[in-house]
């Protein structure tokens, strides 16, 4: 299911991954304010699409021009192990901007800059 956006919302320094099967909008602003920035999407299979004042957009750079939002975006596989943690040579890796969050979904200090997602990369991880 898509990031469904109907009123104010700030999302900054996300993972999107769409799955296999059903549709691949990664988001879908229907109303409102927003706010997006260096989020990452990725796709498992097909490809992502994105929806912006009722126009569907089929490529990162349509939806950055159409939006005017997530300038420093990025796709592609983000290279996560099974736990859903950044892998060393992941993307995600230094790739977020501070947004005064110092942790973690765990706990453990963000770096600055911090990776994206829900889990800074740390090298005790990657084992998982």
């Amino acid at each position: 299911f898509p990031v469904t956006i109907t009123g104010m919302a700030t999302i900054k320094n996300n993972l999107v991954v769409c799955g296999a099967g059903g549709t691949n909008e990664a988001i879908r602003e229907e109303s409102g304010t927003c706010t997006l920035s260096t989020n990452h999407y990725f796709a498992r299979s097909g490809a992502l699409s994105w929806r912006w004042n009722g126009v569907s957009q089929s490529t990162l750079a349509a939806w950055k021009a159409a939006s005017g939002q997530d300038a420093t975006a990025t796709e592609g596989n983000p290279l996560l192990t099974a736990g859903y943690y950044p892998k060393n040579n992941s993307p995600l890796i230094g790739a977020g901007i501070h947004i005064n969050y110092n942790r973690d979904l765990e706990g453990k200090q963000r770096l600055n800059p911090p990776s994206i997602g829900a889990y800074e990369f740390v090298e005790e991880r990657v084992v998982r």
